[in-house]
């Protein structure tokens, strides 16, 4: 495989190693310094691959993560668990102490889906197109 980078006529660049090339000049003819004609073949390309689709989300769950402290002003956590309706028992052992407030924030897991739809099936073509000329260096 070649690569080519076109650039304009007036541009600054920068010494590497690829090849150099510009457009040709009004009347077709190439620069001086890029005497190398090139003809380009351009491509349409019309491919799209088929939409997906996915099943019903599943594992769709809330969860509450509740926290018992000391203090009323939740300064001093006695420990804290996770607890969801799904789980079995939906009751948890208490922590030891005397409890001053309870905090619950609750947390939801993002639901996941399974595809239901080969998304992989490509439609359309990659059809030839115009020809491209650049004069090169090289």
């Amino acid at each position: 495989m070649e690569f080519i980078r076109a650039c304009e006529p007036d541009m600054d660049f920068i010494a590497t190693s690829f090849l150099y090339c510009y457009p040709p000049q009004p009347n077709g003819e190439c620069w001086d310094s890029y005497r190398r004609r090139r003809e380009i073949p351009l491509y349409n390309d019309t491919r799209t691959c088929s939409p997906c689709s996915c099943s019903e989300p599943s594992r769709d769950k809330c969860r509450v993560q509740t926290t018992l402290y000391h203090q009323a002003g939740c300064s001093q956590e006695l420990g804290s668990v996770l607890i969801s309706g799904l789980d079995r028992p939906l009751c948890t052992d208490t922590i030891d102490g005397q409890i001053g407030a309870v905090r619950s924030i609750f947390v939801k897991d993002e639901p996941t889906c399974t595809p239901s739809t080969d998304s992989t099936v490509v439609s359309g073509e990659l059809e030839p197109g115009d020809t491209h000329v650049l004069c090169c260096n090289r």
